[in-house]
């Protein structure tokens, strides 16, 4: 019966861990000497360089997807002399801790190929690091770019070129500063009116709340200046209406009073079941 599990391939454990050493120096097939020529040279599957003056450390890796492949493989003791830690990265039952030396690791993958998971980790050693000379070396000439300083631009320039060249930026970034800046006007502009507009609701509902106060002091139902905490008398207000209203009037409208209240006292005795 075939299994379901997919394969895992040696390009989905070097993409893993090019993940685990994003903020390192990751090489694949890395190299430890000149690219021809060379009998001895090496080339580990992975190697990665921890960005670090204190505390220099150099991992080498060796990729294994086959029970065979590992088996076979007799090479792998020399690349030790180039890593402070050097680690089998398989999937599980390709590589057995017992079968390694000590101070080998082994990081194993998951059965889905999204994760790695450190078995056993490998015991850091010193090292010469003037045997890392070849692969720093070929690191140079064969994986990496050097990018032109300004100088070397400028003297490969007339000076014709170079001004007109800065004289362009320059402009470039003369418009972006006044784009910016007028952009910051607007919002400015949009908040000083939207606060002009509030000032202006804010005043008028003032006006409104003055000629309220005053009229309210004139009937004599507020004690008080406007701007401190008025004293409102709310009797004095119902006293005042009660005082307009003719007596007979005063009268039916307080029975009509008690008769809803009283109303209202047999709805609520009144049980659910009765008609």
């Amino acid at each position: 019966m075939k299994s379901n599990t997919p394969k895992i391939t040696a390009r989905q454990l070097v993409d893993l861990l090019a993940v685990r050493h994003a903020a390192d120096i990751f090489v694949t097939e890395c190299k430890t000497g000149p690219t021809q020529g060379v009998r001895d040279m090496q080339r580990m599957d992975a190697w990665a360089m921890k960005k670090s003056w204190a505390h220099p450390s150099f991992i080498g890796y060796e990729i294994k997807v086959s029970r065979g492949d590992f088996l076979q493989d007799e090479k792998w003791t020399d690349y030790l002399d180039y890593c402070t830690q050097f680690y089998f990265v398989a999937p599980k039952g390709v590589v057995d801790i017992g079968e390694l030396p000590q101070g080998i690791g082994l990081i194993i993958v998951a059965s889905t190929g999204t994760r790695l998971y450190t078995k056993r980790k490998a015991t850091p050693k010193k090292i010469e690091i003037e045997k890392l000379d070849g692969i720093f070396r070929y690191l140079l000439m064969n994986r990496c770019k050097i990018v032109s300083s300004t100088f070397n631009q400028i003297q490969r320039q007339s000076q014709k070129e170079f001004w007109k060249h800065w004289l362009e930026n320059k402009e470039v970034n003369a418009r972006f500063g006044a784009n910016v800046s007028r952009n910051i006007r607007k919002i400015i502009d949009e908040k000083i009116e939207k606060v002009g507009s509030e000032n202006k609701k804010l005043i008028r509902e003032i006006e409104i709340y003055r000629e309220l106060h005053e009229k309210l002091v004139e009937c004599g139902y507020v004690e008080g200046e406007l701007g401190k905490v008025p004293r409102y008398s709310f009797s004095g207000i119902q006293n005042k209406i009660f005082d307009i209203i003719p007596l007979e009037q005063r009268l039916t409208i307080q029975r009509a009073h008690e008769a809803l209240s009283n109303l209202n006292e047999m709805v609520k005795r009144k049980e659910p079941n009765d008609n």
